[in-house]
């Protein structure tokens, strides 16, 4: 009899909490992509337990990739891609997802992201 009983009152305490998923936070992320005289800005939103953001823009002088995706431990994983007639460069990073945090990603010789997190 104390087993069923604390097996009830395990139940009733513990049962909404495993029955609702956790909430989810969203962030947006502005990302500006400075490359020799240019710069770009990318918005994108991102969820602790949603999909990733992606942004891709193509003319004849640039191609620019990216994906943002938030980690299961917490991070803001970015891979990014960008082509110009400077050349090609390719980069994953990853910082700390916190309302506020920035970053800036990329050699200092070449193309630069600037990330903020809002």
């Amino acid at each position: 009899m104390k087993l069923f009983t604390a097996s009830v009152l395990l139940l009733l305490l513990c049962g909404p909490a495993l029955a609702s998923p956790a909430p989810s936070e969203s962030f947006k992320v502005r990302l500006a992509l400075r490359d020799g005289a240019t710069t770009r800005t990318f918005d994108v939103g991102v969820a602790s337990n949603g999909p990733c953001a992606t942004a891709h823009e193509k003319t004849t002088e640039r191609e620019v990739d990216l994906k943002a995706c938030v980690s299961s431990v917490g991070n803001l994983d970015i891979d990014w891609f960008t082509r110009s007639a400077r050349g090609e460069f390719h980069s994953t990073s990853s910082i700390t997802l916190a309302h506020g945090a920035t970053a800036e990603l990329g050699p200092a010789d070449g193309p630069r992201f600037n990330v903020t997190v809002q």
